[in-house]
């Protein structure tokens, strides 16, 4: 190299460094790599956050790598460093859903709305401005489709509202109904402001994209019947869009609203009798007529408790004025179907914030639209096609499924086609009608439209098919929610049948049976009740039906043997025996009881399945000796039972529950103070220790009965559901 004036000096480069190259520190400052780039992404869009996407890389490094996870962990190039995350974060949803807020978000926003159109090839979002507040409306197909195909849409409505699901407090309001399958949306609008003006508008936008067959046809007239909280101003905007609707208030929030009113210091309610007087507002809300609910609001003007607070006599009075919105036994006209709280929207709300925002806030409002539009109704799809299939997972606890009663299906009385006469459960003086056409019943849970064990009954001893229970075993109601969730109608009937036999598997033809009278002259003249005779001959006939299906579905169509005819005709010979000693039998009282129990274990199996377990184990571990040893057993060991399990104390169990459970997981360990008042650690005085901060003080719990049994009050964000 040529030196010169301008070039004083000459640059030597050398491949060497002047620091350790296998080290700690040299790793951290290597680039992430494209492949962990990649990775990110994938984690972003599943719905991790920046810090819990970092968390996931190191805890997959960390399972694949072992031992030398210390050195893989340090290489910035596979494992990035958080402001990595963060950068990379914000670049690709500023990408994805624009800017975070301003004039360029909304103009993003209108073209994200726009494609979603496209893609659906309907209007299934709009977005709307007034006076410097933003409404959007949702109504996505599956929406349109429960408007139209579901007549509980037409008959009633929960309208509920939150805030806090993103970063600017915007606020989701969802329409939902009810349903055998759960609550179903019907639409959600987005406004910015939760003034009555503002509500109105999205109201009407989302009325707009509704589509004709709406409200399951009442789309210009509205639901029958809408459910809120005591929110005036969206009260106030469904009446004027529809003037014709009863609009209700859930009573959960009326006696919420009570309690936070008693512990409110300025009313001046001493303590110790804020219960008591929200009991009593209990009590008018859960009254069983008119009459009596008159009756008990001019009885407590008087009770001296309610004298003793002049102010909560004000606030009772002007309660009652109100008691069209709020009394139960005021709505037996109306198509409220057992529901007068407001747990649909409450439960569709909790979903949004857990299942489609996974308690993350949206990073903007195109961001939450968006996720309402795909991951909402995803899930409902999700949802809808495991009730087609029979594979909820909550159908247990579903107040829509109801477990067999013991009823007896003679006792049924048919009117008509759709009208039935039902015995009580507890006692046979009572009866109760029963319309299965409109799912309507006179007892106290069903005479609004609640599912009922009386209709239950009906349902499974006539086998009618009714919109108030979960179509375990109708093709038709399975076929119509899977309609709801997908909108093909191309999938066979075939595919929703149920294993379940109806009556007309089981029907006894009359060429099916054989001539009797032959081989039952010398029983018709004997004195056994000619009922056990015609329940021989039905029994022989399902033996007979069984063996005439298995050979009919056999794979070979070759000849009986000799040998097996003979085999046939010894086995049919000996249970004809089998079944004239049972009948013989029946002047026992001890044997009367046994083979009654013994045919309603058989009328209770609809599967050929079933009947083989049964005949396999007929007799295992039933003898007198085998139940005698098991006795002397208990009795040595100076037990009532037997089991598996360890026993605990008997405080144990109650040990482990939480006192409040719901919308955050449960921290096991001690119980809580209040739980532990009866022990001598609760007197204590617990004291901090030295160079340790003090715990921080824990939020009011929401439980409404576990604070009025605790006498505390409620906390004051509503926000968390």
């Amino acid at each position: 190299m040529q030196t010169g004036h301008s070039l004083p000096f000459i640059v030597s480069l050398r491949n060497i460094h002047n620091h350790p190259v296998f080290c700690a520190d040299a790793m951290r400052r290597r680039s992430a790599s494209d492949e962990t780039i990649e990775t990110l992404k994938d984690l972003y869009g599943k719905g991790h956050s920046p810090s819990s996407a970092l968390e996931t890389i190191k805890a997959d490094l960390q399972d694949k790598h072992g031992d030398e996870y210390v050195f893989i962990s340090a290489d910035r190039s596979v494992c990035p460093d958080l402001q990595f995350c963060y950068r990379l974060y914000y670049k690709i949803f500023n990408c994805a859903y624009g800017a975070v807020t301003g004039n360029k978000m909304f103009l993003d926003l209108e073209e994200r709305l726009s494609d979603i159109n496209t893609k659906y090839n309907e209007t299934c979002a709009v977005m709307k401005k007034t006076e410097d507040q933003v409404v959007i409306a949702i109504c996505t197909p599956l929406m349109k489709r429960v408007h139209t195909k579901l007549k509980h849409s037409g008959e009633m409505v929960f309208i509920d509202s939150s805030g806090n699901c993103d970063r600017h407090n915007i606020r989701i309001f969802l329409v939902m109904t009810h349903s055998a399958a759960g609550g179903l949306p019907l639409g959600v609008f987005i406004i910015s402001s939760e003034s009555q003006q503002t509500i109105e508008a999205g109201l009407r936008l989302l009325h707009s994209i509704l589509p004709e067959g709406a409200f399951y046809s009442r789309k210009h007239l509205g639901p029958k019947v809408a459910i809120t909280d005591d929110c005036l101003a969206l009260r106030q905007s469904i009446t004027a869009l529809y003037p014709n609707t009863c609009i209700i208030l859930c009573i959960f929030h009326l006696l919420q609203a009570m309690w936070c009113w008693l512990w409110d210091s300025q009313n001046g309610v001493a303590k110790n009798d804020r219960a008591s007087l929200l009991n009593i507002t209990k009590s008018l809300v859960y009254a069983q007529s008119p009459e009596e609910l008159d009756e008990l609001y001019e009885r407590y003007l008087n009770e001296a408790i309610v004298c003793k607070y002049p102010q909560f006599k004000e606030h009772f009075s002007s309660v009652y004025s109100r008691k069209n919105e709020w009394a139960i036994c005021l709505r037996d006209s109306l198509p409220v179907r057992g529901n007068h709280t407001n747990n649909f929207s409450e439960a569709a709300m909790r979903i949004v914030k857990d299942k489609i925002l996974f308690r993350m806030k949206a990073f903007n409002v195109t961001q939450l639209v968006d996720f309402m539009i795909t991951r909402f109704e995803s899930y409902y799809e999700r949802r809808l096609i495991d009730v087609s299939n029979n594979r909820m997972v909550s159908l247990v606890n579903s107040k829509y499924f109801l477990r067999d009663h013991e009823v007896n299906t003679e006792e049924i009385e048919k009117i008509d086609d759709y009208n039935y006469r039902v015995p009580g459960f507890t006692s046979n003086k009572c009866l109760y009608e029963v319309n299965m056409e409109i799912g309507t019943c006179t007892c106290p849970v069903g005479k609004t439209g609640g599912p009922c064990k009386h209709q239950h009954a009906v349902m499974r001893a006539f086998r009618m098919q009714t919109c108030n229970f979960v179509p375990t075993s109708s093709p038709e109601h399975r076929q119509m929610f899977f309609f709801i969730a997908t909108g093909r109608e191309d999938l066979d009937e075939a595919w929703f049948s149920s294993l379940e036999r109806t009556e007309h598997d089981v029907a006894v033809t009359s060429q099916d049976i054989d001539d009797p009278s032959e081989e039952t002259e010398d029983m018709a003249s004997s004195s056994t009740p000619q009922e056990s005779l015609d329940l021989q001959r039905y029994l022989q006939n399902r033996f007979d039906q069984r063996g005439m299906r298995s050979s009919h579905h056999s794979s070979t169509s070759t000849q009986v043997s000799d040998e097996s005819s003979e085999q046939h005709l010894l086995e049919r010979t000996e249970l004809r025996a089998l079944l004239e000693s049972f009948e013989q039998r029946l002047s026992n009282p001890d044997f009367k009881r046994a083979i009654q129990s013994f045919l309603k274990k058989c009328h209770e199996m609809k599967s050929d399945s079933a009947m083989v377990s049964a005949l396999h184990s007929f007799g295992r571990h039933t003898t007198a000796a085998a139940i005698a040893s098991k006795h002397l057993k208990l009795r040595a060991r100076r037990c009532l039972q037997t089991s598996s399990q360890i026993g605990v104390q008997p405080t144990a169990v109650a040990r482990r529950k939480a006192a409040l459970g719901g919308r955050r997981a449960l921290i096991t360990g001690r119980p809580t103070k209040i739980c532990g008042m009866d022990h001598e650690y609760y007197k204590k005085q617990s004291k901090t220790g030295r160079g340790m901060l003090p715990k921080r003080k824990t939020s009011a719990p929401h439980n409404l009965a576990h604070c009025v049994s605790s006498a505390i009050s409620l906390g004051r964000t509503h926000s968390t559901k």
